[in-house]
């Protein structure tokens, strides 16, 4: 059992504000946010005024499953942070005007793939990107770059890669149980996911070359964006 002592005042206040619709919209999902922990719809209360009315309504959902999601991982990953600490660091990856959401994407993607597979896979939302080979798990939000259109662009690259792993024979091996002879097998895997890296991007490269200067400019955009110490 936890207390909270939030001031609700305002929000009411904020809230009352937006058209009857957005109102509406926004109080349904403060609702449901609650079930995961209230301190969560707090703060998507707080911050869902200014993203009514200029964001599409599918990205502020998907920004809220995301904010669950993600809160229930790291509640369930030990030692547990505190609520607050979980509550701070879910709320971070706010949605801006240049998030893609690939909910709506994936129309798009879907056909995208079907041209690189010549078969459909299934676009579906996952934690992470990966792919089982009949379906392609993509995160809700992409919102690691500074435009709408270059996360667009990285959505689909990450695709082309996870599509080049049902290609290229990643995935017809049981990666894990071959790095579990390795004395530390969480290394060895991280090793070996580098190095299939670069050979699928050798791949892409040779079958692909435009859409392979385009993940090379998108992976330059990426590198200046994260934090020095971030890098690898």
């Amino acid at each position: 059992m936890e207390f909270t002592f939030h001031h609700t005042g305002h929000l009411a206040a904020e809230l009352a504000r937006l058209p009857r619709e957005e109102q509406q919209f926004a109080l349904d999902w403060v609702r449901r946010i609650a079930t995961t922990h209230v301190t969560l719809a707090h703060e998507f209360a707080r911050r869902a005024p200014g993203l009514m009315g200029r964001m599409d309504p599918r990205v502020i959902e998907a920004w809220a499953i995301q904010l669950c999601d993600n809160y229930d991982r790291l509640a369930s990953t030990p030692p547990c942070a505190s609520s607050r600490t979980r509550t701070a660091s879910c709320s971070r990856a706010m949605p801006t005007r240049r998030t893609c959401c690939s909910r709506t994407v994936a129309g798009v993607l879907g056909n995208f793939v079907l041209g690189l597979a010549g078969r459909r896979l299934k676009l579906e939302q996952g934690e992470h990107a990966y792919t089982d080979t009949e379906r392609v798990f993509l995160p809700a939000i992409t919102a690691s770059l500074e435009t709408a259109a270059d996360n667009f662009k990285l959505a689909k690259a990450t695709c082309a890669m996870l599509w080049a792993q049902v290609r290229f024979g990643t995935l017809r091996v049981d990666l894990p149980a071959a790095c579990a002879r390795y004395p530390d097998p969480d290394r060895a895997l991280r090793q070996l996911h580098g190095l299939e890296t670069v050979r699928l991007t050798a791949c892409i490269g040779r079958e692909l070359p435009g859409l392979h200067r385009e993940m090379e400019r998108l992976r330059a955009l990426r590198d200046e964006a994260l934090p020095r110490a971030g890098r690898r």
